[in-house]
């Protein structure tokens, strides 16, 4: 996506409860445990919908009213309730190592188009199962019938509706996950919820027809898990890779936030049961800006390198203006020079106001060189490295890891998304050096996809980025239709 956005602030946010261990297998003994984790979310919404209040069915209760009312900014919003539009709402299943931040740019577009978008952090696999493709589907599912009031859970909006269609996009690993979320849907499955009984309800069929409205995976593929592993049913050992990915990204933990004496350097959090009542609880704080650390440097330069495609990265940007307003911002923040980000090196200890002094004006950039990709990419993850990455846990990054290794997609499950009708989109990035381009169209096949082929690495659309726009509206809309003529048939035949 375009490295040029500026943060996006949601219209709804909250806590979705979810169980541990999640009821995904019938041979899971423990799905009858007790224990939930709260995960974090966030919707971005049209701007109409921004202002509009919430349905009286999906407001907290009277008791807490009042204490939220008393901080406007940090209290959480409720879930949102039934929508004129019945199919307008999209799940975006983030990839390895990436937090839900970086689907800012696609969720401002989707709510610019009208759509509601969903983004969430995945679970941290500390405790609990060994993380699966099935297990984060779960998960998401669960958020989603949370987050807008469908499937009869216990997060508002009314349990006993009918379960909302839902579109949903991931990317890379994320797709891997949205694959196995659509599987779910088509079977038109319910979100597995924490009941008053604290017993996991198992997910069923809601209706005949299924819930699936279009899906798009972004340069995914059906999973790397090796022969061998396959045969023998073994899934790579989350905690043995943890050592490897500390090596590969030596990034410290970034300092605890100003505001709160804890540290709290992620945006979900994993409680026991009890803790996970308060439904009105805050957000959790960001986490601080990246300070001039030589390994984040480093991490960043190694990323550009190998996941986003050189071509690319030496383009220039086609909006010269904001780009070099964007760098001033960037480099004002974070009180250092022009040239500082550049050499990806530890940029000194000059003083900031001495530094801003010598940072050149919008005009003075324009005129010196032209700014490409590289500069923005550089600036944007270097000065939001802990808001967009994982890379400061190795646990994270070892589970999301475990898990590519351990995915196989069937071709069984493709034909249960194939026979659901629902539209499906893959993006295929011709120049990807982390998944193979033959084994994404690999996926797009077995899928029946409409496949867009882009000459770019596995991050980093540039010039193509409003042509992948304009094809992901263009599923969801004819999913729309879709799900329309198929109520209508399902309503005439009753």
């Amino acid at each position: 996506m375009d490295p040029l956005h500026d943060p996006v602030a949601p219209t709804r946010q909250g806590y979705a409860t979810v169980p541990l261990y999640p009821p995904i297998d019938a041979s899971n003994s423990r799905s009858a445990d007790d224990a939930t984790i709260s995960l974090f979310y966030e919707v971005v919404s049209p701007p109409s919908a921004a202002s509009a209040p919430a349905p009286l069915s999906s407001r907290p209760p009277s008791s807490s009213s009042s204490a939220s009312s008393s901080s406007s900014s940090s209290s959480l919003l409720p879930p949102l309730g039934p929508s004129r539009d019945p199919c307008d709402k999209v799940v975006l299943v983030m990839g390895a190592f990436c937090t839900r931040r970086m689907f800012e740019p696609l969720a401002a577009e989707l709510a610019r188009r009208g759509y509601h978008a969903l983004a969430f952090d995945h679970r941290r696999c500390a405790a609990g199962p060994a993380p699966s493709a099935r297990l984060l589907a779960a998960d998401a599912l669960a958020v989603a019938d949370h987050a807008f009031g469908g499937g009869g859970g216990d997060g508002g909006g009314g349990g006993a509706q009918k379960p909302p269609m839902l579109h949903v996009l991931g990317a890379s690993m994320g797709g891997m996950v949205a694959c196995e979320l659509a599987v779910l849907l088509a079977r038109g499955a319910v979100a597995a919820t924490a009941g008053p009984s604290r017993g996991a309800r198992p997910a069923a069929a809601a209706a005949a027809t299924s819930r699936l409205a279009s899906l798009t995976v972004m340069v995914s593929c059906r999973g790397l898990q090796p022969p061998l592993f396959r045969a023998l049913g073994l899934a790579p050992p989350a905690r043995a890779l943890e050592p490897i990915v500390r090596w590969l990204f030596p990034v410290p933990p970034p300092p605890p936030p100003q505001t709160q004496t804890q540290t709290q350097t992620q945006t979900q959090t994993q409680t026991p049961p009890a803790a996970n009542a308060d439904a009105d609880a805050p957000p959790p704080p960001p986490p601080p800006p990246a300070a001039r650390c030589p390994a984040v440097a480093r991490v960043v330069e190694r990323l550009m390198r190998d996941i986003v495609c050189p071509r690319l990265l030496d383009t220039h940007h086609p909006d010269q203006r904001r780009a070099a307003e964007f760098l001033e911002r960037h480099q004002a923040s974070r009180g250092g020079k022009a040239g500082d980000d550049d050499s990806g090196g530890d940029g000194g200890s000059a003083a900031p106001a001495r530094a801003r002094a010598r940072a050149p004006s919008t005009s003075a950039r324009l005129s010196s060189r032209p700014i490409t990709y590289r500069d923005a990419y550089r600036a944007l993850w270097t000065s939001r490295f802990h808001e967009l990455f994982f890379f400061a846990d190795p646990s994270v990054g070892a589970a999301h890891t475990a898990l590519v290794f351990s995915t196989r997609f069937s071709a069984r499950k493709a034909a249960a998304v194939a026979s659901s009708g629902a539209p499906v989109l893959a993006l295929v990035a011709e120049r990807d050096a982390v998944l193979a381009p033959r084994a994404q169209r690999e996926l797009a096949r077995m899928l029946g996809a409409r496949v867009l082929s882009v000459p770019t690495g596995h991050v980093g659309l540039g010039p193509w980025q409003e042509a992948f726009y304009i094809a992901v509206d263009e599923t969801m809309r004819a999913g729309r239709v879709l799900a329309s003529a198929a109520a209508a048939a399902a309503v005439a035949a009753a």
